[in-house]
């Protein structure tokens, strides 16, 4: 097992905290924080319920908001994003560990979409980390088949779940690869495998409780899925159904059956309706659909920050974005030299890091594909190799954002520099 040295450990520390600095300004999902978690948040606080404005509700899932509870009980609400650069810190500790790797002052950079993630108010910056540490934990539990291993895993993907449901769906890719792979079923014990997933309904089973006291409905997961499922048919371009991506789609279809919220138990019962009644009358343009988000995650690249956002108000930098994405090629950049001096630097930094990054993701899940067609499947590759499906899956079937590939970048980055160069 290789180490990060003290020294480099400081780095490390520097580093994270550069990044932190010059993405403060970040407003990726800063509505949600602010209209969702922080409201459930001082409900949890103020009247010990899950509710806005006395409506209980069951989106999004309770575990960021209780966590904002607990760093706001250490002092304020603002502490959410140092706890995520301390998760992050010890999580890329773990992915060295449990890719064996030497840790390298070049790797800062490849590091940079996994701390980036970290130091947005998101669900999903909790998630990146615990999944970190959900994959050191199986394939310890695949490797030394310790039951302690097993549970720890599960402990953790309980954890996942309660910040992000649609984690349910690695369980059954991950009985599926049990089965359909001899390595695995030859070496992996089904039973003791199922000890995390009892261990994760353990640790989801206070939500369900939760959810049949308030709505009379055992629900495990979040209500919101089916409205992203339809506003996400409106990621194809030009697409038969008219329908546009954006959350006011789903509020205008639901008020037609008399429903306000999209996100109500009411609200995703006529939205599941209509996704399958649209995908059913037209499935070729679903599997278009598919393919284009399938496309996307190949060149569309990872989040990598918004230093732009470092000096411009949000609304300010909202209007530039609307210019910006409502352009076409060297357009683009005409609009950000239109900008302010001091706005204009930090957009062309941004930009010019994103551009750089989709090369290396494009670059790295390449290299991870032929790494795959090799067929030297060893327990670490095939549990990435699963999470990898898992997240190709649901971006591709339902919604696509850039962001959402930093949650694999870790494990592809992680299997491609153990194979490429010997203790890299």
């Amino acid at each position: 097992m290789i180490m990060i040295d003290k020294k480099e450990k400081y780095f490390l520390i520097f580093f994270i905290l550069l990044i932190y600095i010059f993405n403060s300004g970040s407003i990726a999902q800063i509505d949600v924080y602010f209209n969702y978690y922080l409201p459930l948040a001082n409900s949890i606080v103020d009247k010990f319920s899950y509710s806005i404005n006395d409506n209980s509700i069951a989106y999004p899932m309770w575990g960021y908001s209780i966590l904002l509870v607990i760093v706001n009980i250490l002092g304020s609400y603002s502490f959410i994003v140092g706890f995520q650069l301390i998760l992050c810190y010890f999580s890329i500790l773990s992915l060295y560990r449990t890719f064996n790797l030497k840790f390298s002052r070049f790797h800062l950079i490849l590091l940079l979409p996994i701390i980036s993630l970290s130091t947005v108010k998101w669900n999903d910056a909790i998630v990146c980390s615990l999944l970190i540490f959900h994959i050191e934990y199986i394939y310890k539990a695949y490797e030394y088949k310790k039951l302690k291993f097993y549970i720890v895993s599960g402990i953790f993907l309980g954890l996942i779940v309660n910040f992000r449901s649609e984690y349910w769906l690695l369980i059954p890719l991950q009985i599926l690869f049990s089965f359909g792979i001899k390595s695995v079923r030859t070496n992996v014990s089904f039973i003791r495998q199922c000890v995390i997933y009892l261990t994760t309904f353990l640790m989801i089973l206070p939500w369900s409780i939760r959810n049949k006291i308030e709505f009379d409905t055992f629900k495990l997961t979040s209500s919101n899925g089916a409205s992203v499922m339809y506003i996400s048919l409106g990621q194809l371009p030009n697409n038969k159904w008219g329908i546009e991506a954006y959350d006011e789609t789903s509020f205008k279809l639901v008020k037609k059956s008399g429903v306000k919220d999209p996100y109500s138990l009411e609200g995703e019962k006529i939205l599941r309706s209509e996704f399958l009644n649209l995908i059913k009358n037209e499935p070729l343009e679903y599997l278009k659909k598919c393919l284009n988000n399938g496309l996307n995650i190949l060149i569309g690249g990872v989040y990598t920050g918004e230093y732009g956002s470092l000096l411009i108000p949000k609304n300010e930098r909202l209007k530039i974005d609307k210019k910006i994405n409502s352009s076409k090629g060297l357009d683009k950049f005409k609009i950000i030299l239109k900008q302010d001096i001091e706005a204009r630097y930090l957009i062309l930094l941004e930009k010019l890091i994103l551009i750089l990054y989709r090369i290396l993701w494009l670059s790295l899940i390449a290299y991870f594909i032929y790494l795959c067609f090799l067929r030297k499947w060893d327990n670490l590759l095939i549990v990435v190799l699963i999470l990898v499906i898992f997240k190709v899956v649901t971006v591709a079937a339902i919604q696509y954002e850039y962001r959402h590939i930093n949650s694999i970048y870790p494990f592809v980055l992680g299997i491609v520099l153990r194979n490429s160069v010997k203790k890299v």
